[in-house]
């Protein structure tokens, strides 16, 4: 079977070490729950998910404290990536 465009660009982002796509100040998602809005925009853009818990910058969070991670173009963003946040 032939893929979709959701599975080349989720097979893409694992390839190349990214979590999810982001659109800065709009939305977010993870490689596994990828485009639910069904509407991609050519404004999104490749990124790597940081635990939002316990971080440095928590207080002035873009995501205001709302969301157990973030996607963001910075890989270490404030120095807890997703897969540490079960440390934490």
């Amino acid at each position: 079977m032939t893929p979709n465009v959701r599975e080349i660009l989720a097979d893409w982002l694992r390839q190349h070490g990214y979590d999810g796509l982001f659109n800065d100040g709009v939305c977010a998602c993870s490689v596994d729950e990828l485009m639910p809005c069904l509407e991609p925009s050519s404004e999104c853009q490749a990124g790597y998910a940081v635990a939002c818990c316990e971080c440095a910058c928590q207080d002035e969070c873009p995501g205001g404290g709302d969301y157990d991670y973030l996607i963001t173009e910075e890989q270490d963003g404030c120095g807890v990536r997703r897969d540490d946040a079960d440390r934490l």
